[in-house]
């Protein structure tokens, strides 16, 4: 009976991560979005981005004009962000970097091999959030950890 309920629990994580991804699926053109590294772990959970630290530094890029969406990879490691069209990367990356410095968060550019790297993550749309999906990320580890416990006993 244990082994059905963990299951059906683990079935519903993938469901529930199914639907991240669904989400995530981008239409936009590589110039328009901007890759910086960035330390936003948990720190309680080093695996999993923090989502108190990053939800509010995500919402407010959000909220300016020239950037359509702002979204966290899993670890809080890789701040991706969509330009509106014709938006400038330089500008992009001056507004990106003015915002985390207020919030006292260290961001570099990703540039070359570093930043195909994690375009082609972004662009799989797996494992990336966006700020309202960082709380439900969270939850999701949280549920995936409870499963493994119940597995061991």
């Amino acid at each position: 009976m244990k082994r059905t309920v963990v299951t059906a629990g683990v079935l519903g994580l993938l469901g529930l991560s199914s639907a991240f991804v669904e989400d995530a699926k981008i239409a936009v053109t590589s110039d328009r979005i901007s890759l910086f590294e960035v330390a936003l772990r948990c720190e309680a959970a080093p695996e999993i981005g923090c989502g108190s630290r990053s939800k509010p530094v995500l919402l407010q890029l959000e909220r300016e004009p020239m950037i359509t969406e702002a979204w966290l990879n899993e670890t809080g490691t890789v701040l991706a962000v969509v330009g509106k069209e014709g938006s400038i990367r330089e500008s992009r990356s001056e507004t990106v970097q003015s915002i985390l410095e207020v919030s006292r968060v260290t961001a570099v550019e990703l540039q070359g091999e570093a930043r195909e790297i994690q375009f082609k993550s972004y662009v799989s749309g797996k494992d990336w959030y966006r700020g309202a999906g960082l709380l439900l990320a969270a939850v999701e580890h949280q549920k995936l950890n409870l499963c493994r416990c119940a597995w061991a006993i």
